[in-house]
């Protein structure tokens, strides 16, 4: 439920048009924009406080939550995929073209596939 610039009450999203949505959005934004700054640059930290670190941490406070952090890493090599090299490919003519994409031949190039970059996480749970 989002609450609304001119209520405190909540207002249902579902019932709200694109514009309204964007709006009140928009709104929030820039009624907390130095909350969320501040937020954005303690998250920050800490992101760089756990890949200075080596790894992920956690920091609990009894009765009022806890601060999950993960470490940033650079993608990593999940495989390797053969892919066609389509400029290559595409030059030949149509007659070469069909004999290189038979069963027994191809015009194929190992390749490192890596999953993308991650930038870490900070995950607040409040008690």
């Amino acid at each position: 439920m989002a609450v609304t610039a001119k209520t405190t009450k909540a207002k249902d999203v579902t019932k709200m048009t694109q514009r309204q949505l964007a709006e009140e959005l928009l709104e929030i934004e820039r009624d907390h924009e130095p909350v969320f700054k501040r937020v954005d640059d303690l998250k920050g930290a800490l992101r760089a406080k756990a890949g200075e670190a080596g790894g992920n941490f956690k920091e609990v406070f009894p009765g009022r939550g806890e601060i999950q952090v993960s470490a940033p890493h650079d993608g990593k090599v999940k495989g390797t995929e053969a892919i066609v090299l389509q400029d290559r490919f595409l030059a030949l003519p149509q007659k070469e073209r069909n004999r290189l994409t038979d069963e027994t031949n191809g015009i194929l190039q190992m390749a490192v596939i890596k999953s993308g970059k991650y930038y870490g996480a900070v995950t607040v749970k409040l008690f």
